[in-house]
């Protein structure tokens, strides 16, 4: 066992599994890698110390999980499967100037990983996480001076369980982080966080989530905006728009606003609603069934996040994909 490995044992002394799991965060899985590369994620903890305090994260490094590291410069897109990273730690390091995107995908088995991504000065980068199963996956990125990023999250979970944590850092002036977010619940236990943290002054920011629960599901959706003491001028706003689909969903919906100074804007707004009564019987005397119906309301929702992608390439592979299932 290395030092890594060593002090990742010792911070996780400060976290009650039975808390974490409460939050969604299940720390019961076993990492069988017999080869140790931890030794590439030094390079990263000083500058980057949110990441190495995250619970997930320091699991993973205590149980010697593998390290995957990739480099995109302009005008590339990185493609990457939940099947390749299963149980691992990524980084991504977007360079200066460099306009490129990247897809996480996860249509087949259940993600347990954590990302560490990187952009650069000037750079613009785009990501695309879309989800089909269940699972766990944490997603840290931060942007340097004039970086601009948006992440385009489209997850569809049922059956099982399911953690996803999204934290962008604005750590270079004039950045600018966009989420837009497509999250139908069903089923089981999930859990959503999604935050913009403005560490620096002149930055920008917008979150956008739109929520469907349905089969008795019970979803906890918490978006978060926090600005810093040095986060003068910063532009921010988040909208979460959550639709029950039956009665027996339960949700937990908190938007979460730690503002540490002034001249600032930061607004945000949360609508939880029924499907309409009186819409549901005018498409019924149209003969719409039951699940015609829904799967009209998610389908609408979904293709108009995926519309939010700029890349021509994910774009359509993503209409592609889910116009098999209409």
């Amino acid at each position: 066992m290395n030092n890594l490995q060593n002090l990742a044992l010792e911070k996780l002394k400060n976290f009650d599994k039975k808390s974490l799991l409460k939050n969604g965060l299940n720390l019961d899985y076993e990492v069988n890698n017999p080869i140790c590369n931890l030794s590439i994620l030094e390079d990263y903890i000083d500058d980057y110390p949110e990441f190495f305090e995250d619970s997930f994260v320091l699991d993973l490094i205590s149980k010697n999980a593998s390290v995957f590291k990739y480099k995109i410069s302009d005008n590339r897109c990185l493609d990457i499967t939940e099947s390749e990273i299963y149980n691992s730690i990524v980084i991504i390091e977007v360079e200066d100037n460099a306009t490129a995107s990247c897809m996480l995908e996860g249509f087949t088995s259940f993600p347990n990983y954590c990302v560490l991504i990187v952009c650069k000065e000037n750079s613009n980068f785009e990501l695309v996480t879309p989800y089909k199963t269940a699972g766990q996956v944490c997603c840290y990125q931060y942007l340097k001076e004039n970086a601009n990023a948006r992440t385009i999250v489209l997850n569809s979970c049922s059956q099982y369980n399911s953690y996803f944590n999204y934290k962008s850092f604005l750590i270079g002036k004039g950045s600018s982080h966009n989420f837009f977010v497509y999250a139908k619940f069903a089923s089981a236990k999930h859990f959503l966080y999604v935050t913009n943290h403005f560490k620096v002054a002149d930055c920008k920011g917008e979150i956008w989530i739109d929520g469907i629960l349905d089969d008795a599901a019970y979803a906890k959706i918490i978006g978060s905006i926090n600005i810093d003491l040095q986060g003068a001028n910063t532009d921010s706003y988040m909208k979460k728009d959550i639709i029950m689909l039956d009665d027996k969903s339960k949700l937990d919906c908190v938007p979460a606003l730690e503002i540490k100074t002034n001249d600032v804007k930061a607004g945000h707004g949360v609508s939880v609603s029924k499907f309409d009564k009186e819409k549901k019987f005018y498409l019924q005397s149209r003969g719409l069934n039951d699940v015609r119906l829904i799967n009209l309301v998610c389908d609408g929702l979904l293709f108009k996040n995926i519309d939010k992608i700029n890349s021509d390439h994910y774009r359509k592979a993503m209409i592609d994909f889910h116009s098999r299932d209409l």
